[in-house]
């Protein structure tokens, strides 16, 4: 598995690579999948881009910390919050942001009650169409909202047992 292929170019002699907020995307539609990474890379966001579930898991498993994670929540043989929930195992602090043209109200009652174990501050849902603008607006929101909060914990102590 290549980690360096969601960057632009050959990127990996590139030491502002590694500063790069890394956004790891799942979508089984080839244009969609291409369309939103080539936005996120135009943003300067190091993205990992893939369309099976199983690989996004791989990615998660082998190239190391994801800021975000986006996902399509209808996948042939899964779901966008099933490869969620198992990349947030994985990574705590893992913000999701699902994407999919059903309206919430007509999500699988699985992927309704999957979405409720999400931490408030750390998952979104924007439906398709969408424009560039709502894509941006909530990926940095969701990158921002999770690293302030990483960041109060870390300064809080970082650890279950100072929580009050």
């Amino acid at each position: 598995m290549n980690c360096d292929s969601g960057t632009r170019g050959d990127d990996s002699t590139d030491p502002t690579a590694a500063l790069m907020e890394r956004i790891l995307i799942l979508d089984d539609d080839a244009a969609n999948l291409q369309g939103i990474a080539g936005v996120l890379r135009s943003e300067h966001y190091f993205v990992l881009a893939t369309s099976t579930g199983l690989q996004a898991i791989e990615i998660g498993e082998t190239c190391g910390p994801i800021s975000l994670f986006v996902t399509d929540m209808d996948l042939p043989r899964s779901s966008g919050t099933e490869i969620a929930l198992k990349l947030v195992a994985l990574y705590p602090n893992l913000p999701v942001l699902f994407i999919s043209g059903t309206p919430r109200v007509w999500w699988t009652s699985r992927d309704a009650s999957n979405f409720k174990l999400f931490p408030p501050f750390s998952v979104d849902f924007i439906e398709k169409p969408f424009s560039l603008s709502q894509l941006l607006i909530r990926v940095r929101n969701l990158i921002g909202r999770t690293r302030t909060v990483t960041s109060k914990w870390l300064v809080l102590g970082g650890s279950s047992s100072n929580a009050a």
